[in-house]
């Protein structure tokens, strides 16, 4: 079983700052559209990590974790649009941008290591 305390903290972590930024930051015309983007990406990537950390069978903990590092690669497509259409500014961008690198990371690290035994022919 995926056991990561600190990848759930910083999944969590990064979801509570999108939501917030997405609140304060973006305009309110971009709130339902670009901002609920943002919303649903890390909201999907925190589910797909308390999936693959609440099941043992391996080839389940592959299809979520799968999933977790597909919305990282959506996430940073989003927040780099954010920051060019000028919602954020530069260091925003980056800070947001390393967070989710280090959990894709995280995330690469748990697929290498649970992968589901092969069968025998």
């Amino acid at each position: 079983m995926v056991n990561d305390q600190g990848l759930m903290d910083d999944v969590y972590d990064l979801t509570q700052r999108v939501h917030t930024m997405t609140i304060k930051d973006l305009p309110e015309s971009e709130r339902p559209f670009l901002g609920a983007q943002l919303r649903e990406t890390t909201l999907g990537i925190a589910s797909n990590t308390t999936g693959a950390c609440s099941t043992d069978d391996p080839a389940e903990q592959q299809i979520t974790l799968r999933e977790a590092a597909r919305l990282c690669i959506q996430f940073g497509l989003l927040i780099r649009l954010t920051r060019d259409m000028e919602h954020i500014t530069p260091s925003e961008h980056d800070d947001l941008s390393d967070r989710v690198t280090r959990i894709d990371e995280r995330i690469a690290f748990h697929r290498r290591t649970y992968r589901p035994a092969r069968k025998k022919s």
